[in-house]
């Protein structure tokens, strides 16, 4: 059985133990999750080491809103995650989970700030994803601005980070992106 790591920050820590394993039950993988609530691009390339021990066919990693939020200029937040990618094999497949909006009903002209400051982390994260043939992203932005639109609420009451809506769309998402059995 493959093993998909997820690296990162709390978007992907937060996901609760009952729906990592009925993903792993779908997506036929095995799930070790080592992301941690606030961790940064910084704090993710000082877990390499610990990530290549773990011995993943796939990660999924999740940072950029924590680096945006604390002010990490742009180019700072892309180095680092170039040299997290450099970290593992090209054989390695990586997918990234761009920073996602923040619920703006709730959070009204906070939310839109934070949105704006988001914003270029998430399209940097794409462009990126085009830089490196072993990487992907989910294109996450318009994937969940569409459910906010649609009155669909995919935030637990932070309206930052994922309820059960938005894991659930995560990872069907990322099911799109995971490679096949014979190729991992």
């Amino acid at each position: 059985m493959r093993t998909l790591v997820l690296i990162g920050d709390s978007m992907l820590a937060f996901c609760p133990p009952h729906l990592l394993a009925d993903q792993e039950s779908k997506l036929g993988v095995r799930i070790i999750n080592q992301a941690e609530s606030g961790a940064m691009a910084a704090d993710v390339l000082g877990k390499c080491p610990l990530i290549i021990r773990s011995k993943p066919d796939v990660l999924l990693l999740s940072c950029g809103a924590n680096d945006a939020y604390c002010g990490i200029d742009l180019a700072a937040y892309l180095a680092d995650m170039r040299r997290i990618i450099r970290c593992f094999s090209k054989n390695l497949p990586i997918v990234l989970v761009p920073p996602l909006p923040v619920d703006t009903i709730r959070f009204g002209l906070e939310g839109r700030k934070f949105n704006q400051l988001i914003r270029p982390f998430n399209r940097a994260c794409l462009t990126l994803a085009g830089q490196f043939e072993h990487l992907r992203a989910i294109d996450t932005w318009p994937l969940f601005s569409d459910l906010l639109k649609k009155g669909v609420d995919y935030h637990i009451e932070d309206g930052v980070h994922l309820n059960n809506i938005g894991y659930e769309t995560l990872f069907t998402a990322l099911a799109a992106l995971l490679p096949h059995h014979d190729q991992a």
